[in-house]
């Protein structure tokens, strides 16, 4: 049986970059989960990389309970890339 990404999401996602040496920067994509879904990140990032091209391909899959809102309402896109280049950061 297949991981399927659509059972789990709410289909809330988003995409953004995280800063690589050798490319310049990967995808990093964020994923709301279902109330109550258990969603295993890997698994689903997985099930997505079988299906994309090497240059569309996720490095990670974080999965949320809720995206970050900018004072207007929209999704805060630094904020996400913020929390993605605070992570590599820790790692190093």
């Amino acid at each position: 049986m297949s991981y399927s990404a659509s059972a789990y999401a709410s289909g809330l996602e988003l995409e953004v970059g995280r800063p690589d040496a050798d490319l310049g920067e990967v995808p990093v994509v964020f994923v709301v989960a279902r109330a109550g879904a258990d969603v295993d990140a890997e698994r689903l990032r997985d099930a997505v990389v079988t299906r994309l091209s090497r240059i569309h391909r996720p490095e990670a899959v974080m999965v949320v309970d809720r995206l970050p809102e900018n004072a207007v309402g929209k999704v805060d896109r630094k904020a996400l890339t913020r929390r993605v280049a605070d992570q590599v950061e820790e790692s190093v």
